[in-house]
């Protein structure tokens, strides 16, 4: 989990037997910061004198001090989105937080020593920081000016780093004159390298492999890599090693295939059935007369087998059989890359790779070597079996579109702890993305709407890759900060068109916090309602040869809030959807609608009869919530006059389109407007064998938890 790597808080010292004084935001420090700081907050505290009361922290809530508090140790208190329950911390020491529900880890840095410990204070400032860490007690005379701390936290990719030897920023308060000047922090030099790991293993064929690792100091501390770490990578291929019967990664060698003089390449098997299938076709090999002779022989790097007791000459001849790798074996690496990261290609299936990794020891000047070997490189999995376009009549004579709505599952969301049954590398996006591509490309859409896109893969992976074959593309991001180091770590949605068939004429995004500022008075109601979800809407006009197109199209994308138990939220952001198409569209009443997303909503839920029927009656079970009766009280119906139809609905919803190890049901839907448009043909939804062979999705060959849609349309 991505969080804040460095905050600076400033104390209260005024604030006698409380580790934090009550505190307002101040302004962001304003100056030029090293690029290893992703965010500076500074806590400007109050000057009045709460006495011994727990403080309040920025956001609401209280820190709470531990049994075992000591003047040595400080609180955490909840900054800006990130939700931290306060715990108490040592130099040296990581304890987990919670943050939003997720484990994050915390180390502190210029903390109150403990005794027997010394601490690097900047060149300079030993004695104003001597002053400003000494926190006051309940019996201690407050001192002056403002104690400033320096906290570093975990993100997901490993420990952030410690503030490198300049760090040129100043910290300063409104309330005290005093000024600190933070220009050097020490980090003790580089030792070795330390719990070198990958995330996943067996690799997989175009799925990028990074290690993971700390750094050890002289001080025998673990800290992470400080950007003045000389660390080096080298990544090596090893020999083929995949069945030769079938094809599959290989775990086991057929020493006596490999002593009769049969290729090295043909002695690797996946299991004992496919080895006992080798040896009755091999017996005839085994038993002419130049193989019989090699057998009877040592290699030549066969150790002898003194001081090792064997039962009897069967066992004799087995030991001397396995007792050391053959020659031609044995250390044959093959130097391909010296980037931190490595991407296996399809010469590397069926193949060992090792990583080497060292630092440059700062005391000795020499590097020391780690090693870190994988299994066999695995094939990336085959693509799930093609899905028929199920067609209800021919359209050859007229032009049609295809629209294509799928929620391709972000990578924030696509965590070990949501699916379990998936495996890690399968669930990277350096892998998903591709079939992610795959997908799209694969049913030639002219329109496709998408959710849960996170806007760096926006920008790096959806426009570049679209762009070339023929789309242009428009993105809006939720409206919620990023949990991450990353801002750009939030998904949203992107609606992409064939440019060559469409035109972009009219944009209009729709952020749900906004309307309900806008239409909702009650303050309990209004947060409730604000979920940070939001919506698209794009006009497009269809370029036909010699100005002979449709005319316009209007095409909405959304993905409505989540949480089952938030039901009046769903049916108030679908509601608002509505109205707002409906505002666009008053002066447009024969353009064609084409309305797209992850509603979050069941076939037998209020949003879908609300989107089919028009109305929803005021009887309906929903609308006896709390919540809903004070929303009729603003809006007195929940109608509209948009004709719209569920493109499946002509054979059928899907029994699911989300299918996960703990929900399956219907989810995402297509809907058009029947009187402009109809839909001439649809994809049919996977058949639920085929989610069944891994459990559910996604899965390796599934790239998300959703499945996509797909409709063909032509003009009425």
């Amino acid at each position: 989990h991505h969080g804040f790597r460095r905050l600076i808080f400033h104390m209260n010292p005024h604030v006698a037997g409380s580790l934090w004084g009550a505190g307002k935001p101040s302004e962001v420090i304003s100056a030029p910061l090293s690029r290893n700081i992703d965010t500076v907050n500074t806590l400007e505290a109050k000057k009045s004198n709460i006495g011994v009361q727990r403080p309040r922290v920025l956001g609401g809530g209280t820190i709470s001090p531990s049994k075992r508090e000591s003047t040595s140790r400080v609180g955490i208190p909840r900054v800006t989105s990130v939700r931290a329950r306060a715990r108490p911390f040592t130099p040296k020491t990581h304890r987990r937080q919670v943050v939003h529900g997720r484990d994050a880890k915390v180390s502190p840095v210029g903390d109150v020593r403990p005794a027997g410990k010394k601490l690097a204070y900047p060149e300079g400032h030993q004695e104003n920081y001597q002053n400003a860490f000494a926190l006051p007690t309940a019996h201690s005379e407050p001192k002056s000016g403002v104690s400033t701390f320096v906290l570093s936290q975990y993100d997901r990719k490993g420990l952030s780093n410690v503030p490198p030897a300049s760090l040129p920023f100043e910290a300063m308060t409104r309330n005290t004159e005093q000024k600190v000047n933070v220009s050097k922090f020490k980090v003790a030099p580089a030792s070795k390298l330390s719990k070198l790991t990958f995330h996943y293993d067996p690799p997989v064929e175009t799925c990028t492999l990074t290690p993971y690792f700390l750094i050890e100091d002289t001080e025998g501390n673990m800290r992470p890599r400080d950007p003045r770490d000389d660390v080096r990578f080298r990544w090596y291929r090893g020999q083929r090693c995949v069945c030769a019967i079938c094809g599959k990664r290989g775990i086991m060698q057929c020493l006596t295939s490999l002593k009769a003089g049969i290729e090295v390449d043909e002695t690797f098997f996946c299991s004992n059935q496919c080895l006992q299938i080798n040896f009755k076709r091999k017996k005839n090999i085994f038993n002419s007369g130049p193989a019989a002779a090699r057998l009877s022989q040592k290699w030549d790097s066969d150790p002898t087998e003194s001081g090792r007791q064997c039962g009897d000459d069967k066992e004799a001849k087995a030991n001397s059989l396995f007792s050391k790798m053959p020659p031609s074996w044995k250390d044959q690496w093959m130097l391909i890359n010296k980037a931190r990261s490595y991407v296996p290609r399809k010469i590397d299936v069926g193949r060992r790779l090792r990583l080497d990794a060292a630092v440059t020891s700062e005391k000795t000047g020499e590097r020391v070597w780690s090693c870190l070997h994988t299994t066999s490189v695995m094939r990336a999995p085959s693509p799930p079996p093609p899905r028929r376009l199920l067609g209800s009549e021919n359209t050859m004579s007229q032009p049609t579109f295809k629209v294509f709505c799928y929620n391709v599952l972000a990578d924030i969301y696509a965590t070990g702890y949501m699916y379990p049954y998936c495996p890690l590398w399968a669930l990277q996006w350096s892998y998903r993305c591709e079939r992610i591509l795959r997908s799209i490309l694969s049913t030639r859409a002219e329109i496709i709407c998408l959710q849960e896109v996170q806007e760096d893969h926006f920008k790096k992976f959806f426009v570049p890759n679209l762009s070339k074959n023929g789309y242009d593309g428009i993105y809006k991001r939720k409206t919620r900060e990023s949990r991450t180091s990353n801002p750009d770590a939030v998904d949203g949605c992107a609606i992409f068109y064939e440019r060559n068939r469409f035109a972009l004429r009219e944009r209009h995004d729709i952020e749900f916090n906004k309307l309900a500022d806008m239409h909702i008075p009650d303050r309990g109601l209004l947060r409730r309602m604000s979920k940070g979800n939001i919506g698209q809407i794009l006009l497009l006009e269809e370029l036909g040869k010699g100005g002979q197109g449709h005319g316009m199209i209007c095409v909405g994308n959304t993905h409505i809030y989540w949480d089952p138990e938030y039901k009046d939220v769903k049916l108030w952001q679908t509601f608002m959807l509505i109205q707002q198409l409906q505002s666009h569209l008053q002066h447009r009443k024969h353009v064609p609608l084409i309305l797209c997303g992850d509603f979050n909503s069941e076939v037998d839920s209020a949003v879908y009869k609300l989107l089919s029927e028009r109305y929803l009656r005021t009887d309906h079970p929903i609308l006896k919530d709390s919540n809903a009766q004070k929303m009729l009280s603003y809006y007195q119906s929940f109608d509209h006059t948009l004709p719209l139809e569920s493109a499946y609905a002509a054979i059928g919803e899907p029994k699911y389109t989300n299918y996960t190890g703990h929900y399956i049901g219907t989810l995402d839907y297509i809907w058009y407007s029947n009187g402009t448009l109809r839909p001439v043909a649809i994809l049919e939804i996977d058949d639920e064998k085929h989610l069944k062979k891994q459990t559910a999705l996604p899965s390796p060959q599934y790239p998300s938890d959703h499945i996509f849609l797909l409709a063909e349309f032509a003009w009425n």
